[in-house]
């Protein structure tokens, strides 16, 4: 599997609203990896205040490890 697919799983995983640990999980991974291509997904995550304070905390956590990534 490679970076784009792994970045489409993850961002997939992010928004299916059926499961707020899984959304939560995913947003983590994003910043795990240190890929880039799940910058516009977690700032969309972080802008929306709908979203749950858990989920929008884990997607600024992400969005920080990924700010200096080079991926």
């Amino acid at each position: 599997m490679n970076q784009d697919n792994v970045i489409a799983v993850l961002i997939g995983l992010l928004n299916d609203k059926s499961n707020l640990d899984t959304r939560i999980a995913a947003a983590d991974a994003l910043g795990y990896t240190g890929f880039t291509g799940g910058r516009t997904a977690l700032l969309q995550i972080i802008e929306d205040n709908q979203e749950t304070e858990d989920l929008r905390h884990a997607a600024i956590r992400a969005l920080g490890r990924t700010v200096y990534s080079s991926k």
